[in-house]
């Protein structure tokens, strides 16, 4: 039995359960179960010229991770000089009490982050997607889904696969959990927001869906993958949010 992670399902979601220091972004520009990563899809990316079974090459939701040096993106939006303000995870190693702690906030830009909580603080990771504000009603969430962070209507709220991270705080400790839809299944983000708030979740961020909904973990003795909607091989995704440690 893994000791850094476990894996279960909560009704038609797959779920990974991890400290968020095990938390670790890293851009793949191929399908996540054509690597040795466990983990899930990342933020949203720009459709390749050659269609979802190529790599891609325009991120579209900011990914940092300390120490990486190719493939960042640093915004949230169709360009650098966009102005949306969405819903980003942010981890990093608080020196006051030696732990791995976990935000999340709206910004349109990594400097915008670090002008908000500190340009010294010690962050491990950063990724972008869209607030899924669990503290708020559904009604209060869609006008900040709609209004503020400028999504698109019929693309983000339309029924399909879906993938999420949630943050709870269990026994003082940060805690995340990595959903998306089990077996191609069709979900809104209402449902995902339901499911994130059964876990206890405090707040979360909504990533990529559709074929891009992809998970891979090993666990009851399986390795268990999930391809997302295209098929296989399945699509090409730009990064993951992956397990550092895998034990």
């Amino acid at each position: 039995m893994a000791i850094n992670y476990s894996y279960f399902e909560q009704g038609p979601f797959r779920v990974i359960k991890t400290h968020v220091s095990n938390l670790k972004n890293v851009v793949i520009k191929k399908p996540l179960c054509d690597t040795s990563y466990y983990g899930i899809n990342g933020g949203f990316f720009a459709e390749p010229a050659g269609g979802y079974g190529t790599p891609p090459t325009t991120p579209l939701s900011i990914n940092w991770f300390k120490g990486q040096t190719t493939g960042v993106c640093t915004y949230n939006g169709p360009s650098a000089t966009d102005t949306r303000q969405r819903g980003t995870l942010v981890t990093f190693y608080d020196t006051a009490t030696s732990k791995t702690l976990s935000v999340i906030t709206r910004a349109k830009d990594i400097n915008e982050i670090k002008q908000d909580l500190g340009a010294n603080l010690d962050y491990r990771n950063i990724i972008g997607g869209g607030s899924l504000a669990l503290n708020l009603s559904n009604s209060a969430w869609k006008t900040l889904h709609e209004d503020q962070e400028k999504w698109s209507v019929y693309g983000t709220l339309a029924i399909t696969e879906r993938s999420a991270i949630g943050l709870k705080v269990e026994n003082g400790q940060h805690i995340a959990f990595l959903l998306i839809s089990k077996n191609g299944n069709n979900e809104s983000l209402y449902s995902m927001r339901d499911t994130l708030k059964e876990l206890g979740c405090f707040d979360g961020i909504f990533l990529d869906g559709s074929g891009s909904a992809q998970m891979q973990v090993h666990a009851n003795g399986a390795l268990i993958q999930d391809r997302g909607s295209d098929g296989a091989p399945g699509r090409y995704i730009y990064n993951a949010v992956t397990l550092a440690n895998t034990n």
